[in-house]
């Protein structure tokens, strides 16, 4: 239950440094847990609000607003190498690995580098995206390759 130390933390920090558990303590920290819990089911709600939006756009405006919604672009920055492999127009360019080979990125290696990125690494990067298998559906998927075009 960790509903519990959440709430046992909170009562600890207004009580100070006694150790005096007051029923007014609890009930403040039990608000609070209230509280928090609340804010999260509605940051969920409006997850789910705004995947369902993405859903409904073309193909490649979907793959965008996914690559942008699930956070791929904090690495993958449009324009800026430094993080990660931009991601604009790379599908069907040719990419070149960390095992001196070189590629064109087609549909399968792009969906290789989301399912199991350290496959195979691109030139001069680390590989330290993690895998994102079973988590995108076959359209989610579709629609970041046509994003990549």
């Amino acid at each position: 239950m960790p509903e519990l130390f959440v709430v046992y933390d909170v009562v600890h920090k207004l009580s100070g440094s006694s150790q005096t558990l007051t029923k007014k303590n609890v009930i403040i920290a039990c608000i609070i847990f209230t509280l928090v819990g609340t804010t999260w089911k509605i940051l969920d709600i409006k997850k789910a609000n705004r995947k369902a939006e993405i859903a409904q756009l073309p193909l490649r405006e979907r793959g965008m607003a996914l690559l942008e919604f699930e956070g791929c672009t904090s690495c993958h920055q449009p324009g800026n190498p430094f993080r990660a492999p931009i991601l604009d127009k790379l599908h069907g360019s040719t990419v070149s690995l960390t095992n001196g080979t070189k590629i064109i990125a087609d549909r399968d290696y792009i969906l290789q580098s989301i399912l199991n990125p350290k496959a195979q690494i691109v030139y001069g990067y680390q590989g330290t995206m993690p895998a994102y298998e079973d988590r995108f559906s076959q359209a989610e998927v579709d629609a970041f390759v046509e994003a990549m075009k």
